[in-house]
């Protein structure tokens, strides 16, 4: 999936994903790009980098009082669920990321890591986690997705592939179910990290003018960011989708 705004190409991925990393090798093979920026900060690249899966009885403890319980939680249950989809599919988590930097480091580009510092992120989803969200969040999202698969019309059944990119209108319907139902999970995880990574890519292209980039980014992400930067450099031009955020 990808979109464009100025000289930046945008490829919104899936982190467990095949066809992700066969998408991002032919898009280098045939534009010539100056630059790759990717969704990592430079602790969770080492840590993908390493292959290091777990951490010990002390280090759990040390993680929950650096970052909330909260935080701590949402970051195991991500791992997990992308160790597993990995497992299923025979591909290391990542290996979107994993794809673009190794190409990157081959054909000599310059290579950016975007994302916010993830101790950051999750000590903020800690501290903005309402009691109604602990309370609530589980039975909704467990009620909503019994639904929504039960129901083999809706969009979220007929759509869903995970072992594909998901398309665009699949992202809207999951973003806007995580705006109502999980609105801590929506601000951090997602609307503030866009912001962020749009802050951090205007910054890279203003440093280097007249360059070209590729911005590998998760499927979720991509429209959001998309729109910002066309909010900052095309003002005048109608966002994709869904207004700015």
């Amino acid at each position: 999936m990808k979109l464009s705004v100025e000289n930046i190409t945008l490829i919104g991925t899936n982190h467990v994903s095949d066809e992700s990393g066969k998408e991002i090798k032919e898009f280098l093979a045939e534009n010539p790009v100056d630059i790759v920026c990717v969704e990592l900060d430079v602790e969770r690249y080492s840590r993908i980098d390493k292959g290091d899966t777990g951490f010990s009885v002390d280090q759990v403890l040390a993680q929950i009082e650096s970052i909330g319980l909260p935080g701590f939680l949402l970051s195991t249950f991500i791992a997990f669920f992308q160790r597993i989809l990995a497992v299923i599919f025979n591909i290391k988590p990542g290996y979107d990321m994993i794809t673009a930097i190794e190409c990157a480091k081959k054909e000599n580009k310059k290579l950016f890591f975007i994302d916010q510092d993830a101790e950051v992120t999750l000590k903020k989803f800690s501290q903005t986690l309402t009691i109604e969200e602990i309370l609530t969040i589980l039975p909704r999202m467990i009620m909503y997705g019994l639904q929504a698969m039960s129901d083999k019309d809706s969009d979220l059944f007929t759509m869903l592939d995970i072992s594909k990119v998901p398309p665009l209108k699949l992202i809207r319907l999951v973003n806007k179910q995580a705006k109502m139902v999980f609105p801590s999970f929506y601000k951090v995880i997602i609307k503030d990290r866009n912001s962020f990574m749009a802050k951090r890519i205007i910054e890279i292209v203003n440093k280097h003018p007249g360059e070209k980039l590729l911005v590998v980014i998760g499927g979720g992400h991509i429209e959001g960011i998309t729109n910002l930067l066309k909010k900052h450099f095309s003002p005048d031009e109608k966002p994709a989708g869904e207004k700015p955020e």
